[in-house]
């Protein structure tokens, strides 16, 4: 019943929105899916650890709202074009494909696997689980603290190691945020002041690695799990969705200026700078909000814009690759680089290459699963790769929740585990081998901690 009416709402306010912009059917039905899924996402809060429902969000505002909004506004731009940030195809292609991709990922995501043990996933389960948690973290206040002391110290060591320890000091660094996890459901008379130490750890460890959207994705993911088990008022969940988003809104503009200040002057005051910065996009909000002052946003969220370059150079200059970058990416994640030393590497740099026929150097820019899926199988055969794309994440996650009946703790550690893979920019190398190094890690960690410091994860 709820879903009926949060369909006659997102359809509403989507004709409205619609007609406002004038804007053309896939438009229409863009603006419907954001705000029916945001609508169910929201009222899940409390009973259910909706982490799969993140990457539905994503792929539907980054795949299919900014791309209407780009198609409308500015898509046919003199300097847009020139800049290439333009669409690249006409709407009717983009979203013949897009549209039925991100529909597809959905079906993988939510299809019921869980139907074979529906103890698992359950509003009862996740309470006794978080129930479970509690009890096992009564007295252990130390587990946490030194989880978040080793996260934070870990994130200085990257200046003075060689770049090929960078992703082994990445994942310890980001233990801070299962520490703090580990203290908020322990019972410790100084939790309060342990949070509060910790989350300030946290963003002092954001400002200087300039790393905020790790701390954007690792605290809403967070978030999911602390609200487990509580009674949450649906009309207050929206407000705080509308208060964080504005944040990440203030946050995404800010980001390029900071980096660029401290990029170009590493003397620079970091904390300083960021504050300074954050002062003033939020004193002068409205500037985000006209045409030119929202592009630099909308090209950076408009994760659709990689996808079409991609629809338009392949097959016209590049043949369909068969699903040859996805096999080595699959092998990559499981052969060591001493045993491989040319395998391919993370980053996106060469599927931009090979799909787009861009150079990119100096930043971070990739193809995505949509684009990689395209560029792989074409229309049809993506569509059907985003299907299992999206079941795969959801085996993954169905295989955490049966851990978590045998060692509840692990749900703390789903943050974690699922940071760099439900993000519409990462391809299938990034995803693959951020779950694999990450769950080989956890299983590390688990062993060789509670062997060291006889306290229990």
């Amino acid at each position: 019943m709820n879903r009926f009416i949060f369909f006659l709402i997102s359809l509403g306010l989507s004709f409205l929105i619609n007609g406002t912009f004038n804007s053309d059917w896939y438009a229409l039905i863009s603006y419907t899916l954001l705000i029916y899924f945001l609508l169910d996402f929201v009222y899940s809060f409390g009973k259910d650890l909706r982490v799969l429902d993140l990457p539905i969000l994503l792929s539907v505002f980054q795949c299919l709202v900014m791309p209407a909004i780009v198609y409308h506004l500015y898509n046919d731009d003199y300097y847009v074009k020139a800049l290439k940030f333009d669409m690249s195809v006409n709407e009717e292609v983009y979203y013949g494909y897009m549209l039925l991709a991100v529909m597809a990922l959905i079906v993988g995501l939510r299809f019921p696997i869980r139907g074979i043990q529906p103890v698992v996933g359950t509003p009862d389960f996740y309470r006794n689980t978080v129930n479970n948690i509690k009890e096992h973290l009564k007295g252990k206040e130390k587990t946490g603290l030194l989880l978040i002391v080793i996260g934070f110290s870990f994130g200085f060591f990257e200046k003075l190691l060689p770049e090929t320890l960078d992703y082994f000091l990445f994942l310890f660094s980001k233990l801070i945020y299962v520490g703090i996890m580990y203290i908020y459901f322990s019972d410790s008379p100084r939790k309060n002041l342990y949070l509060a130490g910790g989350l300030i750890l946290a963003l002092t460890q954001a400002i200087l690695t300039g790393l905020f959207g790790d701390l954007v994705f690792l605290s809403a993911l967070s978030i999911l799990l602390v609200l487990l088990g509580k009674q949450i008022n649906f009309g207050k969940s929206i407000i705080l969705i509308l208060i964080g988003s504005f944040f990440v809104l203030i946050l995404q503009t800010l980001k390029q200026e900071y980096r660029k200040v401290t990029w170009k002057d590493s003397s620079a005051d970091k904390a300083s700078v960021f504050f300074n910065i954050a002062l003033d996009r939020a004193t002068n909000i409205e500037s985000i909000f006209d045409k030119e002052g929202a592009f630099p946003v909308v090209v950076r969220f408009n994760e659709g814009m990689i996808v079409g370059k991609v629809m338009d150079y392949v097959p016209r200059i590049t043949p369909y690759q068969d699903g040859k970058t996805i096999w080595l990416s699959l092998a990559a994640s499981f052969v060591p680089r001493y045993l491989w030393p040319d395998k391919p590497e993370a980053g996106g740099h060469e599927n931009m290459l090979l799909f787009t026929g861009y150079n990119i150097e100096g930043y971070s820019m990739n193809v995505g699963p949509y684009g990689e899926a395209y560029g792989n199988f074409g229309k049809n055969g993506g569509i059907f790769y985003m299907f299992i794309y999206g079941l795969f994440f959801n085996f993954v996650f169905y295989q955490i929740q049966i851990i978590s009946k045998q060692r509840p703790t692990i749900l703390l550690w789903v943050p974690y585990l699922f940071l760099n893979s439900i993000q519409v920019e990462t391809d299938t190398l990034l995803t693959v081998n951020t779950i694999i190094k990450g769950a080989l890690f956890i299983w590390f960690f688990f062993f060789a901690f509670e062997r060291t410091t006889r306290l229990s994860l």
